[in-house]
């Protein structure tokens, strides 16, 4: 029921903010880093790291348009920095020493912003990132198609830090999953 640190920053800027909020942490404390990445949304703004739009495989149910090629282009290319800056946060927990005992979670919010995803129930609009990265917990590699919503994060998060979720919070905890075990909603 506490914020000690919140910034909003450009995607310019997010590493570096993940370093200075490492450096105010106090050593003797765990802690809980929520970032919130602006890509891969509208505007697209990551023209330097976009592929050439004529190499790029579109889906049958999209039109092979030179301006759908584009589109898709910007979006790879906003998904490129975002891999990238993903590496680099991962990079200073392992400079730090934190990458073997930290729990890491990935997950976007919603479809692609094309044709039958985002806003929709088709398969495009339902995959939404999820990585799980949690060394001798989460076996790396695996994979599981099991449903799990956004509402599941805090149970899950809260069950995996030893502290029973407050029963007025919604969502089931999906950690059993994550380790290996049985799950069910």
């Amino acid at each position: 029921e506490r914020v000690d640190f919140v910034d909003t920053s450009t995607p310019t800027e997010y590493v570096e903010r993940v370093s200075q909020f490492l450096d105010q942490k106090p050593a003797d404390k765990p802690f809980f880093l929520w970032m919130n990445f602006t890509d891969p949304h509208h505007a697209w703004t990551a023209p330097e790291d976009a592929p050439d739009p004529t190499t790029l495989k579109i889906p049958a149910h999209w039109p092979d348009s030179p301006g759908m090629r584009e589109q898709l282009a910007k979006y790879c290319g906003e998904v490129n920095r975002l891999d990238r800056q993903v590496k680099e946060i991962l990079g200073i927990l392992e400079e730090r020493g934190f990458a073997d005992n930290t729990l890491v979670v990935f997950s976007g919010d919603n479809g692609m912003a094309f044709p039958h995803g985002k806003g929709s129930l088709y398969d495009p609009g339902l995959n939404v990132p999820f990585v799980v990265r949690w060394p001798g917990v989460v076996r790396p590699g695996t994979e599981s198609y099991e449903l799990i919503s956004a509402e599941d994060f805090g149970p899950t998060l809260l069950a995996a830090a030893g502290v029973t979720p407050p029963a007025r919070m919604s969502g089931v905890s999906f950690l059993p999953l994550l380790r290996g075990e049985p799950h069910t909603l």
